[in-house]
């Protein structure tokens, strides 16, 4: 019977009916290089000059990545206390979108 109602929930959701999810794609160090210099999108290393005289300390990783359609960066940072702060950037305007 579980069996039955975990079918049914994945035919549901797998037909398009359940709810959207967005698609991100990153993209490689190369990848990255290319799209900033073909799309004119602002450049990682002035983004996280930004994201560290806003307070924000050191760099633990980021990345260029495409979801629905926007190019953003995603960043990991350590802050000062030891905190993990999750940056989103927009990559066209260098503009916060989230931080978590």
């Amino acid at each position: 019977m579980v069996w039955i109602r975990i079918v049914a929930l994945l035919a549901v959701c797998g037909s398009g009916i359940g709810p959207a999810v967005a698609e991100t794609v990153c993209f490689s160090a190369e990848e990255t290089r290319d799209h900033v210099q073909k799309l004119g999108l602002v450049a990682l290393h002035d983004i996280v000059r930004s994201a560290r005289g806003a307070g924000h300390a050191d760099l633990i990783s980021a990345r260029l990545c495409e979801t629905n359609g926007n190019m953003v960066y995603m960043i990991t940072m350590l802050g000062r206390e030891g905190k993990v702060m999750r940056l989103t950037v927009d990559a066209r305007t260098g503009d916060l979108i989230n931080n978590r």
